[in-house]
């Protein structure tokens, strides 16, 4: 049964005229703590075989990596929201939990932050693209390994520009780590 359950978290950061590191750590937990319950929920209400993600990053937890993927997505959202110039005074982080066309459950953060620097808007690619160090005085990111880590971990990982702005992240649920590309997505990969 096809599966497509989504929780959009709208963030006014329009009272801020300067936002420091720790209230940015601050609203990104408050995020993080609220997507885990969000998937947690879904999966217990539609009885999805997938491990419980955990309220912190537990190293002996079974669903550590997914939680990193999380954590690490939500962070790098805000660090690109304040990376643009502002035209919106929300941050939009929108949480799916959803089977493709293979049946192949997966998880997927999109946002309206600036987005892959030098990279093709709707093109998904496979290999996360070089990131700049980030100033760790006022970013929740570092050296940008996060997801390079989790991609280590979880297998494939998706990323992709969107259209109307923002990113998309997407990684693969449950046993099978690899994403099983659709086929619009496996064309669209071979464009030059």
């Amino acid at each position: 049964m096809p599966l497509h359950e989504e929780t959009t978290f709208k963030i006014d950061l329009s009272s801020y005229v300067v936002i420091s590191r720790e209230i940015k750590q601050k609203l990104a937990d408050e995020v993080l703590g609220k997507a885990t319950l969000f998937l947690n929920e879904v999966k217990k209400v539609k009885n999805l075989n997938l491990p419980t993600f955990p309220d912190t990053y537990d190293p002996g937890h079974e669903s550590r990596w997914l939680y990193f993927f999380l954590r690490e997505t939500i962070r790098n959202s805000f660090d690109a929201f304040f990376s643009q110039e502002k035209t919106s005074a929300y941050l939009e982080i929108k949480i799916t939990i959803a089977t493709n066309i293979t049946g192949q459950t997966y998880l997927k953060v999109k946002d309206n932050g600036s987005g892959f620097k030098g990279v093709e808007k709707s093109v998904p690619f496979l290999e996360r693209p070089a990131s700049s160090e980030k100033d760790r005085r006022i970013c929740l990111g570092g050296k940008g390994l996060g997801l390079s880590i989790c991609q280590g971990k979880l297998g494939s990982i998706i990323f992709k520009n969107r259209k109307e702005g923002g990113a998309s992240v997407k990684t693969a649920l449950g046993l099978e780590t690899d994403l099983i590309l659709e086929p619009k997505v496996f064309l669209a990969m071979r464009k030059p």
